[in-house]
């Protein structure tokens, strides 16, 4: 017969649940807190209600000291890769957006990936990803809307001096 706890009483509810529902905590003896995961976002919910600046500044504080962190979790989660791929992925594309060759400024380069498949294409700068997302990755609705700009680009301009303007 194990020794080993499977079930543990809360103590904010009384309740008897398994183990599992407690919350990790670095700090208790067995890795787990005395309160369970419903109560403890009760809780929180009642804090951060409470005080909303206090939250919102701990959690911005938070961000900026653990930015490396945050985006790691991130590109693990969404991507599969690691901040060291992304930043060799970066390097080979020398800091650039692999359609459009303009450097992103505002912010990081986007995962440009393969929605059926989850393959990494390359990085984006964000007006080339939002355009390949807004067509919907067709290759062939994307050759028709660079006929389309084509085409436009050779007929004759359209005169609009004659429409009335004014709004009633």
């Amino acid at each position: 017969m194990s020794d080993k706890v499977t079930d543990r009483m809360c103590k904010k509810c009384s309740e008897v649940k398994q183990l599992s529902s407690f919350p990790a905590a670095s700090d208790c003896k067995d890795g787990r807190k005395w309160t369970c995961r419903s109560c403890s976002n009760i809780r929180r919910r009642e804090l951060r209600l409470a005080d909303p600046d206090l939250h919102n500044s701990k959690r911005r504080d938070y961000i900026d000291r653990n930015k490396d962190k945050i985006r790691e979790q991130y590109l693990n989660k969404q991507f599969g890769i690691s901040l060291e791929d992304f930043s060799n992925l970066e390097k080979y594309q020398e800091g650039l957006c692999a359609i459009c060759g303009k450097e992103e400024h505002e912010r990081h380069l986007s995962v440009d990936h393969c929605h059926e498949t989850l393959e990494i294409r390359g990085l984006l700068c964000k007006n080339c990803n939002l355009g390949l997302g807004h067509f919907k990755d067709d290759f062939k609705l994307l050759v028709k809307a660079a006929c389309y700009l084509q085409f436009a680009e050779n007929r004759p301009k359209v005169s609009l001096d004659h429409v009335e303007t004014s709004i009633i």
